[in-house]
């Protein structure tokens, strides 16, 4: 593996643990709609990030 194509995978890698990181701190959906999302970011990688920037909330909040 040469030096290009390792740090191609560390750069892969940190935006994808970056992207889990962000929803998992996130304060526009609760705790239960968070597990969904990583959830979802495991099975989907860093595209997930554009969804729930996208969609999250995914139902409303009542005051």
């Amino acid at each position: 593996m040469s030096s290009l194509q390792l740090g191609m995978l560390v750069a892969i890698l940190l935006v994808w643990l970056l992207t889990i990181i962000d929803i998992a701190r996130s304060s526009r959906v609760d705790k239960d709609e968070k597990l969904i999302w990583i959830f979802t970011c495991l099975a989907l990688s860093w595209f997930c990030w554009i969804l729930f920037y996208a969609l999250a909330p995914l139902k409303k909040r009542f005051s």
